[in-house]
Formats: structure tokens, C-alpha cells, sequence
């Protein structure tokens, strides 16, 4: 009687540790839809944020004549033949430097008037993905015919001659 007990309850424990795997499994399957959807909605949180860090980082560099003292101490001297390299050629990379913020704003300024010009006239939503349309214009409205006809019917280019033969007889 104890070995028929002692199984039915292995077997019951088996199957309660069965069911809290598939539970923990759905935890994390939900977890990993759910980063999903909130990536979806918060990617230009994102970009916003790493956009802000880049401005703070070269607002240091700038503003701040003794920026180098930010850095921890490099035992290999690599950071000192870079900063040798910079400037002996400070020019070029003053240009390089200017030259990659420009790009940064004007594909800025390019990705906000293509937003607002964009192809969908009542869209609310900044989600990329619309399974709905899979080529659309960059910039005009597409406007499909109707499928139906609508008001009278249309007879063709010339629709007096019937008439006019008819009087002729």
C-alpha cells in the first residue's frame, strides 16, 4: 500500500513540476512579446536618447579644456598617439567632425518634413509596420477609382448618334 501511494504521489509531483515548467516557459514567452511591443512603441525613445548623450558628450568635449582627465589612464599609450595624430592633422578632422553633424542634421530635418508630407494623410500612429500596404508613394496620395459606378451610366464617346439615326428614318 505505501509503494501504491508513494508513486501516485511521485507521479502527482512530476506532473504539478510539469505544469509549473510550461507556466515558467509561458512567463517568458510573454515576457519576450511583451519587450516586443514595447520596443515597437519606444524605439525613437531610443534614438531621442542617444542623440542627447552624443550632444552631452561633445558638449564636454568642447566646453571642457581638461576633457582627457575623464578618461581612465591607458597603460599602452595608445590614447596619447591618438591624440598626437589628431593634432598634428586638426584640420581634417575639424572638418570630418563638422561634416558628420551636418549630415546627422540634415537627415534630421529630411526624416521630419518626409513625416509629415508622408503618404498616409490620417495616420496616427508612428508604428513602422502596416501589413496592409506593401508600396506606397513617397510623397502623393494615391487615388484609386472606385470599383462601383456611381451616377448615370456612361454609354461612350458619342451618345446622340443612336438618336440622330433614328430621326433620319
Amino acid at each position: 500500500m505505501a509503494r501504491i501511494v508513494r508513486s501516485c504521489i511521485q507521479s502527482l509531483l512530476k506532473m504539478v513540476n510539469s505544469v509549473i515548467g510550461m507556466v515558467g516557459i509561458a512567463m517568458i514567452m510573454y515576457a519576450l512579446w511583451l519587450l516586443r511591443v514595447w520596443q515597437r512603441q519606444m524605439y525613437m525613445f531610443f534614438v531621442f536618447l542617444f542623440i542627447i548623450l552624443e550632444a552631452g558628450v561633445a558638449a564636454d568635449v568642447f566646453l571642457n579644456r581638461e576633457w582627457e582627465e575623464d578618461f581612465p589612464e591607458d597603460p599602452s599609450g595608445s590614447f596619447t598617439q591618438f591624440k598626437d595624430f589628431i593634432r598634428s592633422n586638426f584640420q581634417f578632422c575639424k572638418w570630418i567632425g563638422l561634416s558628420i553633424v551636418f549630415v546627422q542634421g540634415l537627415s534630421f530635418i529630411l526624416a521630419v518634413i518626409l513625416k509629415t508630407l508622408g503618404p498616409q494623410r490620417y495616420y496616427d500612429s508612428d508604428d513602422d509596420c502596416d501589413p496592409g500596404t506593401d508600396r506606397v508613394p513617397l510623397l502623393r496620395d494615391v487615388v484609386h477609382p472606385p470599383t462601383y459606378v456611381v451616377g448615370d451610366p456612361v454609354y461612350g464617346p458619342r451618345n446622340d448618334a443612336w438618336p440622330i439615326r433614328v430621326d433620319e428614318k
